[in-house]
């Protein structure tokens, strides 16, 4: 379902992780070209034996250069240029050679941008085990006198190439000279090492540019005044997306992210007025203060966060709209972000091929990490919290990645999946930190939700590695923490006094809480995969690294989640058990009409109607209509699952004429919302078998035909004539008849 980065063939920027990328390096490309879309078409002597391995590695350095699918340069063009015409040939190329593809850094005097790997002369110059690769008369070489190159397009006669090697040794393309015309002389010793030269100077411009963008994101040339503007622009976009204007904050987290990567050689113009900084530093303060004053005057019903009266909080919201043109395109983007309790095993929607857009689940690792600004406000004299009491609180130091990683909170509650895993990994990738000893909170976070989005892309396996590989970082880092205290302040029987202990458990409450939320993470994955012990033990795991209290949001989303796995243990007294405790703890903290509850009355009305307590499960199921109603309307595929089970419910009480009422009504939905293009679904063709056997009970022979009928023309189509399914409804029908 992921959008590819070319038709051309598969690209690295497509693999978000190593072992995605391993995975994929043992399968064939989609466009079925060669038997791997990375292996030569055809044995070659002279060059080197290629092994998933070594092209594994290859291509992860070849990714670390953030070269492929880039704008055009003209430092690179001034080198294809030149060479063009010391050569005397009609074209010359800069190539890097991707998974599946090759694509052209520069490409003077030629107009593609891309071609397949296969067709390539480069994917073979790479290989050649003295880096360059001299083809007089394409149309000769048996390599190539069959290729698209030679005989469509370019039409390529004449080729001469030397690798692009990397400082770490791996061949990443090509530096290539192409002709119309065969050259039978091919290239002398000394224009082989003039294109051998050209290479070079080709590579030494990769690394530079490499360090540049490295540089600017990890922010440590940039100024300080720089820094602080960036810092208060992500601080002023957290304030926006806490209060659900997502268009606003993710105009300034754009704005933090131009600023750090602010070079002097854009001249300054490109820095921001004095004004403007000094306008945003006024508008945090601002927000600040109001959030602090507001704290006394929460109103009771008010279970958010960051409260703040509604006049006061207009006309911030105002003065931070000022800061930028009005936007013409936004009023199809989604500018709420998903509240509730984050963390709950996603139930896939039970209508399949419904055309609804559903709001994505709330990722485990939900909100937006903030900058530490107190210097910059100069309030640090009047809170003296340290940075490891604040969850989810970095120094500006780390503003790029902490800011990279909102922008992609942003783009996941805009339906944006793919663009938030970007997002995600260009922060994890700018977090990453060789000391075995420092924890990256931005970096847990994003893995975190890479994983979940794996996960909704049905990748259990992918989401797994990455999660246990996390959480064995975590316990090696926090081991570490441990024997650095004993270390420096343990006596001869290793203990430690009282106070270094309570320091420990500050220092590492952070990365203990952290670790707690990838737990909860592997149980869904596990859960997803139906090893409901396992999920069910890692639940239990979390529980004491979470709170000791037993009380908050993701307590609320463990009793949640040990529920449906009761649930599908059979252990129903238990399913209903913990039902109870999320709805009575979940309604204190988000409200008792949340659609979240909604969804935990519908979950225990079927646990209800499975134990045989009818009247019990009417009540759930009514309030779970009521409140997904509210929320929804009462035309959405949510109602029509609740108004599907009430109508079931009717049923086992012999009341067939108000269960018929429900399930005609749960049909129209159903067909309603459901995807034409599909057709019909398992769901629908059994409300139409619950609609056959009420109007059979009260004695509608016509009508209940008609409903079984439709049944079973799905069951032929889906099972197929002779399947026992269709046997069955085809005996039913029989009976009607009879």
């Amino acid at each position: 379902s992921k959008e590819k980065s070319s038709s051309f063939g598969r690209s690295v920027v497509d693999y978000v992780t190593q072992e995605e990328l391993k995975m994929a390096l043992k399968t064939v490309t989609p466009q079925g070209r060669a038997v791997n879309d990375w292996v030569l078409p055809m044995v070659d002597a002279s060059c080197e034996q290629q092994t998933e391995e070594g092209e594994l590695q290859r291509l992860l350095n070849l990714k670390s250069f953030m070269l492929l699918d880039a704008e055009k340069e003209e430092e690179f063009d001034k080198l294809t240029q030149e060479a063009r015409e010391v050569f005397g040939v009609p074209t010359s190329l800069i190539s890097l050679i991707d998974l599946g593809r090759q694509f052209f850094v520069s490409k003077t005097g030629a107009d593609a941008s891309e071609t397949t790997r296969a067709a390539s002369f480069c994917g073979y110059t790479i290989m050649k085990k003295d880096g360059i690769l001299v083809v007089p008369d394409a149309k000769l070489d048996d390599r190539f006198k069959d290729g698209e190159l030679v005989n469509e397009g370019p039409k390529t006669r004449f080729y001469a190439g030397a690798a692009l090697v990397s400082p770490e040794g791996e061949r990443l393309g090509a530096f290539c000279l192409n002709g119309t015309e065969p050259r039978s002389e091919g290239l002398s010793q000394q224009e082989r090492e003039q294109l051998q030269k050209y290479a070079e100077k080709t590579m030494d411009l990769m690394v530079q540019r490499r360090k540049r963008l490295r540089d600017k994101l990890s922010a440590d040339n940039v100024t300080n005044e720089l820094r602080q503007h960036a810092a208060v622009a992500t601080s002023l976009g957290d304030f926006m997306y806490q209060q659900g204007d997502l268009v606003t904050a993710m105009r300034l987290y754009q704005e933090s992210v131009q600023t750090i990567m602010f070079v002097e050689e854009q001249g300054q113009g490109a820095k921001p007025p004095a004004e403007r900084q000094e306008a945003m530093v006024q508008l945090v303060t601002l927000f600040s203060t109001a959030a602090a004053s507001a704290v006394a005057v929460v109103p009771s019903d008010y279970h958010g966060t960051s409260y703040i009266p509604e006049k006061t909080k207009k006309d911030l919201m105002d003065r931070v709209k000022a800061l930028y043109e009005p936007l013409d395109d936004t009023s199809e983007r989604n500018n709420t972000v998903v509240d509730g309790i984050d963390g709950l095993f996603y139930l896939r929607p039970k209508i399949k091929g419904t055309s609804e857009l559903r709001l994505l689940p709330g990722l485990v690792f939900s909100p937006v990490f903030q900058i530490d600004v107190r210097k910059v406000l100069q309030q640090h004299n009047e809170d003296k919290r340290r940075i490891e009491e604040l969850d989810f609180t970095v120094p500006i130091e780390e503003c790029s990645k902490a800011t990279l990683f909102n922008m992609g909170q942003i783009q996941y509650h805009w339906q944006n999946q793919e663009t938030a895993m970007q997002f995600f990994h260009l922060a994890a990738s700018v977090s990453h930190k060789l000391s075995p000893l420092f924890f990256d909170p931005i970096d847990i976070s994003c893995i975190n939700n890479m994983a979940q989005i794996h996960l909704q892309f049905g990748q259990p396996d992918d989401a797994l590695k990455m999660l246990k590989e996390t959480l064995d970082r975590g316990n090696r880092t926090l081991a570490a923490m441990y024997r650095l205290t004993e270390t420096e302040h343990g006596d001869e029987n290793h203990e430690i006094p009282l106070q270094y202990e309570e320091k420990d458990c500050l220092r590492t409450r952070r990365l203990r809480k952290k670790m707690a939320l990838t737990i909860l993470n592997i149980a869904h994955v596990q859960f997803n995969k139906c090893d409901y012990d396992d999920s069910l033990k890692s639940l239990g795991n979390a529980v004491p690294l979470l709170d000791k209290k037993m009380t908050g949001k993701k307590l609320a989303a463990i009793w949640y989640n040990s529920s449906l796995i009761f649930h599908r243990q059979n252990k129903l007294p238990e399913s209903i058990e913990y039902l109870d405790k999320f709805i009575q703890q979940a309604s204190g903290l988000i409200g008792p009409d949340h659609l979240q509850i909604g969804d935990g009355w519908h979950e225990k009305a079927l646990v209800l109607f499975e134990m045989g307590r009818m009247e019990e499960a009417m009540t759930s199921i009514d309030k779970a209509i009521l409140i997904r109603n509210l929320h929804l309307g009462e035309i959405s595929s949510c109602s029509a699952e609740s108004l599907e089970l009430k109508g079931k419910l009717f049923m086992e009480q012999q009341n067939y004429k108000e269960a018929l009422v429900c399930l005609n009504k749960s049909l129209e939905i159903e067909r309603c919302q459901q995807n034409p293009k599909q057709g019909m679904t398992l769901e629908l063709a059994q409300t139409l078998m619950d609609l056959g056997r009420a109007y059979n009970a009260l004695g509608n022979a016509t009508e209940a035909l008609s409903s079984y009928e439709q049944a079973l023309e799905w069951a032929q189509h889906f099972f197929g004539p002779d399947h026992a399914i269709c046997a069955r409804i085809s005996g039913i029908i029989t009976g009607i008849h009879q």
